[in-house]
């Protein structure tokens, strides 16, 4: 062993027994002067007993999400189907984003393209009625006619939370006089956007290349050198799928060349930076929904038993006669004519009120499960807290139980609609805001909206398009307290009465306005009516009185 400034020739006196000790003492004592600190002795620590057999690899977009996507998709899906808590979840984040549909709200910014309030509203109105025209029509909106746009809101949602993302593409269909617009709304289903086998490198793999173009393929999406998305591929049929058909894919470029305007749409929750496929909202409680599925079986089956009574006979024969057989209970060997002797012993079953004979030698065990138990609720709740709390859906609202105190349920909606808007917000952009601008160039250029340096004015063009999405509002545990509290807000200038009208019904207060000024023109001669017959019946009790009192005074002198 040697030592930084010491010969070991002139040691000759050590054993090596001594060497060998000073030498593990002075490498302890280098190793501690470079150990790890920081992360090093917390969650990066490789020496904490709790790490030793903790080891974890991050990948790429590619290796985490790509490769494993189809997989988490399915059991999604079946989660979905068979699980109810993976419904409630979907199905409450479906009604609270969207609800029966997000509905246009005009806001052309009049100032900008230098016309009045008046004739803004005016445009805005024409805008929402000619929007309506197409987007509540079934055979406008989709392809197929089954759904129109508010509708396929709903489907979308549904499939960009269940599958990770999901796709629309533009359509050109055929118009009449009860349908002036050819524009097609088309869903497709996450599966089929998929890397075509062609240009796969591996067949298991969910990466390729193009030939063609040079660009990489992410899970049937294409990126330029840039990282840029330059188009999609689709295939003609469901994977997994029997069908005759010829498997091939489409490719559909991002953005259309000529138009600038985009070809198909990607709705999708983007986790890392070099993500280009979504991942289903219940990729992280997967296992924890399908064990609390397994669980909640064995204690409806244990309930189940708990409601059987069957009673059990001992009989004795003599060896010559036949046994009897249960009560109930029929033998593919009595059918056939042959010894009941032969009968399946795993015909004996509990049954309420059932009645089963047993042969000499037989006897029941019966095991005493102690059902139901007092754990039960509290380990359905704690496992839904913690699905709950993986979706941004709070247990309360997951279970849609309040049976908390007010201030505890008020706040579990706060914290709850704080996800719904974000993804309202991304929902509203990446799929209402296009189709929404995809119909308004059809009606400009087909002369239904006149919207003059629409095409030719990029500020004017913005100035058009401005324009929101309401959907429903935050549920109200106490209408009373939430009205008064939205009336201070606006009466100090905290918020308008758009805002608070938006935030407690979903409404509009332009629309609410009109429609009251309308109600009050209706009522206003009703109203002079019941004047004229309250200002009448005044009259009449007034000069009543007054007969009265002079017929007293009337009395009271001749008295």
């Amino acid at each position: 062993m040697n030592f930084p400034g010491v010969d070991a020739d002139a040691l000759p006196f050590l054993s090596r027994k001594i060497v060998e000790h000073m030498g593990k003492k002075y490498t302890a004592k280098v190793r501690k002067q470079f150990r790890n600190y920081g992360y090093g002795d917390a969650g990066a620590s490789k020496t904490r007993r709790a790490f030793k057999k903790y080891h974890a690899v991050s990948g790429s977009p590619k290796q985490d999400i790509d490769r494993h996507n189809s997989v988490l998709r399915s059991r999604a899906r079946s989660l979905y189907m068979s699980a109810p808590l993976a419904t409630s979840a979907i199905k409450t984040l479906r009604t609270a984003i969207v609800g029966p549909g997000l509905y246009l709200h005009a806001q052309v910014d009049g100032k900008m393209l230098g016309i009045s309030e008046d004739e803004s509203k005016k445009l805005n109105k024409l805008l929402e009625m000619e929007f309506e025209l197409w987007a509540a029509d079934r055979r406008s909106a989709s392809v197929s006619g089954l759904s129109d746009f508010y509708e396929q809101q709903q489907i979308a949602l549904m499939a960009w939370k269940t599958s990770g993302d999901t796709f629309a593409l533009f359509d050109v269909g055929e118009t009449d006089i009860l349908h002036p617009y050819s524009l097609r709304l088309r869903l497709i289903e996450a599966d089929r956007v998929c890397t075509p086998s062609t240009t796969n490198v591996s067949p298991l793999s969910t990466y390729g290349k193009n030939t063609d173009t040079g660009n990489n393929i992410y899970d049937g999406v294409e990126v330029n050198e840039k990282g840029r998305v330059v188009a999609y591929h689709i295939r003609n049929t469901f994977p997994g799928e029997l069908s005759t058909e010829t498997v091939k894919w489409a490719r559909v470029e991002a953005i259309g060349k000529r138009t600038g305007m985009p070809n198909i749409l990607h709705i999708m929750d983007a986790e890392r930076p070099e993500q280009y496929r979504g991942v289903t909202s219940l990729a992280p409680c997967i296992e924890n929904i399908m064990q609390l599925g397994r669980y909640l079986n064995s204690e409806e089956a244990a309930a189940l038993l708990q409601t059987c009574f069957t009673i059990y006979v001992t009989t004795e024969t003599d060896g010559d006669g036949p046994a009897l057989k249960p009560q109930g209970l029929s033998s593919d060997a009595d059918e056939e004519g042959g010894d009941e002797d032969d009968r399946n012993p795993e015909d004996y079953e509990m049954s309420p009120g059932g009645v089963a004979f047993l042969r000499p030698g037989e006897d029941i065990k019966s095991v005493d499960p102690k059902h139901p138990t007092n754990s039960f609720d509290g380990f359905v709740r704690a496992v839904a807290t913690q699905i709950g709390a993986a979706m941004e859906v709070p247990v309360d609202v997951l279970l849609k139980s309040y049976n908390t105190s007010y201030s505890a349920a008020r706040a579990a909606l706060q914290d709850f609609w704080k996800k719904v808007v974000i993804d309202r917000i991304e929902f509203a952009s990446t799929f209402c805001k296009p189709v929404y601008e995809a119909w308004f160039c059809e009606a400009v250029a087909s002369g239904r909206i006149s919207a003059p340096g629409f095409f030719t004015d990029p500020l004017k063009r913005a100035a058009y398009l401005a324009h929101e999405w309401n959907g429903p509002s935050m549920p109200h545990l106490d209408p009373v307290k939430e009205a008064t509290a939205m009336e201070i807000m606006v009466r100090n200038g905290w918020k308008t009465n758009t805002q608070a009208t938006t935030e407690l019904n979903g409404g509009d207060f332009n629309k609410n306005v009109e429609q009251l000024l309308q109600e009050m023109d209706q009522f206003a001669p009703l109203l002079v009516m019941i004047s004229e017959a309250v200002s009448i019946r005044k009259s009449l009790s007034s000069d009543s009185s007054k007969k009265d009192t002079e017929q007293q005074q009337e009395n009271e002198y001749t008295t």
